[in-house]
């Protein structure tokens, strides 16, 4: 079943215990029409893409008290995805151990007024706001924790198992010695 929400700020009020791990699965529409996934989790120790998928960590999450994890996906799915854009979100996973309180959509990020009135946690003095990806400066820079560990285009690549991958550093690196090694072997553009 498909849930099509359009709005763009994708809020959950969560409070997960001492050393549980959680995870959220995203599955979106971009503006070409494709489906992907996003997986956000708290065991995950970098992010990494693919054309369709695409995890990103939840680290330094709160433990044993209440807060909103506000994912901004108008600034995630072009990080994630270069050039694409996000329309809607078709489906929701969450996992692991933790307590949902709500879930909920925002036209724009919470600001300094923090969070609608109606969907304010009762009972705690401050309303402790979470935004993925971090951005850091104002809110024109769209850079944030999510570059971290991204995957260049500029990088060589070869499609393994359907997916396009990079090549890895290390595979580069012994290739580049052996051309270098023998004479035979000529590279084309230098």
């Amino acid at each position: 079943m498909a849930v099509s929400l359009l709005q763009p700020i994708f809020v959950l009020q969560l409070c997960i215990p001492e050393a549980a791990n959680v995870s959220v699965e995203l599955c979106i529409n971009d503006g070409g029409g494709s489906r992907r996934r996003i997986f956000l989790s708290s065991a995950h120790k970098e992010t990494s893409a693919t054309p369709l998928h695409a995890r990103v960590p939840l680290s330094s999450l709160p433990r044993g008290e209440w807060f909103n994890l506000c994912i901004d996906l108008n600034t995630l799915v072009p990080n994630l995805f270069r050039g694409q854009q996000f329309k809607s979100v078709e489906g929701i996973t969450l996992g692991g151990s933790c307590r949902l309180r709500r879930v909920y959509t925002l036209k724009t990020k919470p600001g300094t007024s923090g969070v609608p009135a109606s969907y304010v946690i009762p009972h705690f003095a401050a309303q402790k706001i979470i935004v993925i990806p971090a951005v850091e400066g104002n809110d024109d820079d769209a850079q944030g924790d999510v570059n971290e560990g991204h995957l260049s285009i500029d990088k060589p690549s070869h499609v393994a198992f359907g997916a396009k991958i990079p090549i890895p550093d290390h595979v580069l690196k012994a290739r580049m010695s052996s051309r270098n090694s023998d004479p035979s072997i000529t590279t084309s553009g230098n």
